[in-house]
């Protein structure tokens, strides 16, 4: 019986992590893009997070952060936890380069 609960337990940590991950690498894309910030990043977290991590994330928190050079994106969460010696905090972190426009000088 043991086993299947840590089977069980592996099986929907692993599940909330790929959730929380995907939050996180949403948020960065939308943050990221030339007329992306902050707000843009925190709203495609929360609209990911009523999609997909209702059920698997137990009081998500989104951090975003934007630099001139750089977005990163923490997610920290709660997941179902059915032993008692099993962590139940997941952390998970996205971070990705601003986009610029440059422009081209055509010759000719």
């Amino acid at each position: 019986m043991m086993v299947i609960l840590l089977i069980v337990q592996a099986a929907v940590v692993d599940e909330a992590q790929d959730t929380a991950q995907a939050v996180a690498d949403r948020a960065v894309a939308s943050a990221r893009a030339v007329d992306g910030d902050e707000v843009a990043g925190q709203r495609q977290a929360e609209q990911v997070l009523s999609t997909l991590g209702d059920k698997l994330l137990v009081d998500p928190r989104v951090q975003v952060s934007r630099t001139a050079a750089e977005v990163s994106v923490t997610v920290t969460s709660g997941s179902p936890r059915f032993l008692p010696f099993w962590p139940d905090t997941i952390t998970v972190r996205a971070a990705g380069p601003v986009e610029t426009l440059t422009q081209t000088v055509g010759h000719g």
